[in-house]
């Protein structure tokens, strides 16, 4: 029983660690600083939600991580910019994701841990 409680925990690790990976290497190859920022800080948030979790601070710890996973989900439909490329028209999104697997990991992990919370027994007099 005690597993399925960090189910959320371990999906919100694998997303977060993903989101992290893609701001890391958003400005290792120097394309946009704003999105690799943005990235490095929502997956920062989502690792300390899943590290809150995992400390028995659970609610806290899984609406940070949902609310990191939300936030990323929504920056990666808003447009910084966009560059015309020889013809072509490229755009430069708030959050740059991994197909938005890592995101759709963080929701569910979150959705996760608040649904499958522990149980506390009830005394029935």
């Amino acid at each position: 029983m005690r597993l399925m409680v960090k189910v959320g925990a371990i999906l919100g690790i694998i997303g977060s660690i993903l989101f992290l990976i893609v701001g890391l290497y958003t400005i290792l190859i120097s394309r946009l600083l704003y999105t690799g920022i943005t990235n490095i800080i929502l997956g920062s948030l989502g690792i300390l939600g899943v590290v809150l979790a995992f400390r028995d601070i659970k609610i806290a710890g899984y609406i940070l991580l949902l609310l990191a996973g939300v936030a990323g989900f929504i920056g990666s439909f808003i447009p910084l910019y966009v560059w015309d490329d020889h013809g072509y028209l490229r755009f430069y999104y708030l959050c740059g994701t991994a197909l938005n697997v890592d995101l759709i990991l963080m929701i569910i992990g979150g959705i996760f841990g608040i649904a499958l919370g522990d149980k506390k027994e009830r005394k029935d007099f």
